[in-house]
């Protein structure tokens, strides 16, 4: 059997968990507080703040919103985890795991044996507390992830007793299976750093190589002495040592966690673009009025958030202010590095995580503009050709209703200008002729 217990590895904790949701916004600050929850046995409470029942898995949730434009906000949810929920994937990561059947995705059963279960059931853990999470979300902040259907990006603080992963030494395999049965995978290679959170490592859950974790996905992580060890000054933010570095990544992760949400949103709104084409392009000619209502309903409404989308990320690149935004940048690992400076290869050039991002995001959305403006273009020209054949249609149709409506008139000219007694006796001719 393998278990993920041993003396250099004692334990791990999660101590932070962030959620991204969207919804409408008039302008304001650049963030502020929409509402501060906390539950009786949490052991603080929030000066303006009220209690309630929360999940098992948390004992308070700090709601912010950060508006992005005029017609877009941002809601993050900070969730304090629970004791319970801070050692629940600690507890799967260090039980042993025996080889297991287990069912993917496609409904087929597969056999694992004791490291791939172990692999699962950990991921799974970890996404447990992302569902709970995202599921009270859904319920109390809704927006355009859950109008979709899909899930909202999710970023959570693992915490290491014993490896530092900052140290940039490379790791044996026993080590890289290790992290990735939490769902820490890129780190080997490639690595995104911040200097306003030194010995924290972030990265994102690649569904591949993690299926137990949804997409969507990221974790901040590394040793939990670290960050003071390096000169993060927690003075301010709580007594217990944990909890104040969650604080502190709460303060420095806010506008960071949005600019990641605003990259899926982005690639969100691009895929029902894309799927609204395909329906108009595969029914196109099979529609009823319903359809062609909720297909104008939704061309509508799609229109006006891409315009308005645009419009929103330049407004927020262009604003001076940056005090809740991490900078990373993503590099080899040093290791890897020292390889290439061995080798005489040419150094990786070090990319700038958020001017990248908006670069991304801005192109995005004037893909996603430009897109519009040509499909409401050639929605206008197919409903103008098509207004030109029912035109037509109409016309071929009056011709054969008035040449029809001659004929009759000539019939009935023809029958009047006869005697009672002829016009009957056509009459009955033409009955037998018809009969016959």
């Amino acid at each position: 059997m393998i278990t993920f217990h041993n003396g250099q590895w004692p334990h791990f904790q999660l101590a932070y968990l962030a959620l991204f949701s969207a919804g409408v916004n008039s302008s304001g600050p650049s963030w502020w507080r929409i509402a501060d929850i906390s539950t009786r046995e949490a052991g603080f409470g929030f000066p303006d703040g009220y209690q309630e029942r929360l999940p098992k898995e948390f004992r308070a949730i700090e709601l912010k919103g950060v508006p992005i434009g005029e017609g877009l906000t941002a809601v993050v949810a900070y969730f304090h985890l629970s004791e319970w929920g801070s050692a629940s994937v600690d507890e799967v990561w260090h039980a042993e795991h025996r080889p297991a059947l287990a069912r993917t995705k496609g409904r087929l059963v597969v056999a694992e044996g004791e490291k791939w279960t172990a692999f699962r059931q950990t991921q799974a853990a970890r996404d447990k507390l992302h569902a709970a999470a995202r599921d009270w979300m859904s319920l109390h902040c809704p927006g355009a992830f859950v109008k979709s259907k899909e899930h909202q990006p999710a970023m959570d603080l693992v915490l290491l007793d014993q490896f530092d992963p900052s140290s940039g030494e490379r790791s044996d395999r026993q080590t890289d299976d290790w992290m990735r049965a939490l769902g820490l995978t890129e780190s080997r290679v490639t690595w995104r750093t911040s200097g306003e959170l030194p010995g924290l490592l972030l990265e994102q859950s690649r569904h591949g190589l993690t299926p137990g974790i949804e997409e969507r996905t990221w974790a901040l992580w590394g040793n939990r002495n670290a960050s003071i060890a390096q000169g993060v000054d927690l003075r301010g933010y709580g007594t217990d040592p944990i909890f104040a570095l969650a604080n502190y990544v709460d303060g420095r992760m806010g506008d960071f966690v949005v600019r990641l949400g605003l990259s899926d949103l982005l690639e969100l709104l691009r895929a029902e673009s894309a799927m609204m084409r395909d329906s108009a392009r595969s029914h196109h000619g099979k529609f009823g009025r319903r359809d062609l209502k909720r297909l104008r309903q939704r061309f509508l409404t799609a229109s006006l958030d891409f315009s308005s989308i645009e419009r929103d990320l330049k407004q927020y690149n262009n604003r001076r202010w940056r005090d809740r935004e991490a900078w990373f940048v993503l590099d080899y690992t040093p290791w890897l590095r020292k390889q290439d400076a061995e080798a005489g290869r040419k150094p990786f050039k070090p990319i700038q995580v958020n001017k990248e991002l908006r670069k991304q995001q801005n192109k995005a959305a004037r893909d996603l503009v430009s897109f519009d403006r040509s499909y409401r273009e050639i929605l206008a020209t197919v409903a103008s050709l098509g207004a030109s054949i029912d035109a037509y249609k109409v016309q071929r149709y009056a011709i054969w209703i008035a040449i029809g409506s001659a004929i009759l008139a000539l019939v009935t000219l023809w029958i009047s200008l006869l005697s009672p007694g002829e016009a009957a006796k056509v009459i009955h001719e033409w009955r037998t002729w018809i009969q016959w």
